[in-house]
């Protein structure tokens, strides 16, 4: 088991690195200075043991650029599709480059969090499934919702959350395989509790299991809920 850094809190959220299914890995961008701190050489020897390192963003933060992982962009892997909304710790030519290189479509928007802001990480608003994706669509600007969800309905069904479900963690869910390969979606209590019964419904219907925790403590303290702290290894 590796150990966290001093000085990192938020090193329960490990989104400075993203693992593939070629098994290669790549390194982000962070903006915040302890964060950065968290891409530690046990932690990066720990990973290349089974990841080609092919991708290293770090060199960016020197120049206030960040591209902040799998918080900044949502993928979908089946159809190779990053969703990404548009703040300081997303950088839109950060991820044009990332998706060049490694061959996805980026798919950029802007969002407003219910005081007028950029909402910081798209993870926030978001996930995506195999077959479904939970969406947020009152947090992207109007402008840019229609395009957004235009391209979701291509691939997914759509699970609308409402943007005060956003602030009980609704979009911060991962899907995940057990070992029989039945899909599961992972979420907290907080958002569990936070979802409607109609809404719970839908996600049986595509979910085998729901499983969720209650982190309320680290909800609270942290700013961020169970698919900010798992890393998909691949």
């Amino acid at each position: 088991m590796l150990q966290g850094q001093i000085g990192c809190p938020d090193n329960i959220f490990p989104n400075w690195a993203a693992t593939y299914e070629d098994r290669t890995m790549h390194l982000f961008s962070m903006l915040a200075k302890n964060r950065r701190k968290e891409k530690s050489k046990k932690h990066i020897s720990f990973l290349e043991k089974t990841y080609q390192l092919t991708m290293d963003f770090s060199e960016f933060e020197d120049q206030a650029i960040f591209l902040e992982g799998t918080s900044s962009m949502v993928f979908d892997r089946v159809n190779k599709i990053a969703y990404t909304g548009l703040s300081p710790r997303t950088n839109e030519n950060l991820a044009k480059m990332w998706g060049d290189k490694y061959g996805y479509e980026i798919v950029f928007f802007r969002t407003e969090s219910h005081v007028g802001q950029p909402i910081y990480h798209t993870d926030v608003i978001m996930y995506i499934g195999t077959d479904m994706t939970g969406i947020s669509i009152d947090s992207i600007k109007s402008e840019d919702q229609e395009r957004v969800r235009e391209k979701l309905d291509l691939s997914h069904a759509i699970l609308e959350i409402t943007q005060e479900q956003i602030m009980d963690f609704c979009g911060n869910c991962l899907e995940v395989q057990d070992k029989n390969n039945q899909l599961i979606l992972v979420m907290s209590t907080r958002a569990f509790n936070a979802y409607s019964d109609e809404q719970k419904t839908v996600l049986q219907d595509h979910y085998y299991k729901i499983i969720h925790s209650d982190i309320t403590y680290i909800e609270q303290y942290g700013g961020g809920s169970a698919r900010c702290m798992m890393m998909e290894l691949f």
